[in-house]
């Protein structure tokens, strides 16, 4: 099971410091299931964000669900639906990558920083942020019921 351990909203000053001490205190891995993937049956624009940091799991399967927006997947870490998904964990040693990556997705304006905690790893996950009421939300996008982006 995946447990949520605390959500930052993203759409605040995240500043370099901020994001030095939850990579120290929190958790260095960070769960893609998207855009940011390496591997994919889609291209993926984002993914260079990543080319410096490590690969430490290449098919981790989380409890959580995933919507298609067309163009990008959103993320919900809402387990009531009973989904999976499947992502890649990267071990982020520069804290500049995450900045830039946090950029990227405060674009969209509904997302936030998760911390969870999954088969022995605690690892950040951008995902849909808990302000947005889910069943409402998940109305406009269909599931992608396969779990993978």
């Amino acid at each position: 099971m995946t447990v949520v351990q605390h959500e930052w909203d993203i759409e605040g000053t995240f500043n370099i410091s901020k994001i030095k001490r939850i990579l120290r205190e929190n958790a260095s891995l960070l769960f893609v299931y998207g855009t940011l993937k390496r591997t994919s049956f889609r291209p993926n624009p984002f993914h260079y964000y990543l080319y410096n940091e490590q690969l430490v799991n290449k098919s981790l399967k989380i409890d959580a669900c995933l919507l298609d927006a067309k163009s990008y997947p959103i993320c919900s870490v809402d387990n009531s639906v009973g989904k999976k998904i499947y992502g890649e964990v990267y071990d982020i040693t520069n804290p500049k990558t995450l900045q830039l990556i946090i950029q990227v997705e405060k674009g969209a304006g509904i997302y936030s920083l998760y911390l969870c905690h999954k088969a022995g790893y605690n690892f950040l996950i951008f995902a849909l942020s808990s302000k947005f009421i889910p069943f409402k939300f998940y109305k406009n996008y269909p599931f992608i019921d396969s779990g993978m982006w």
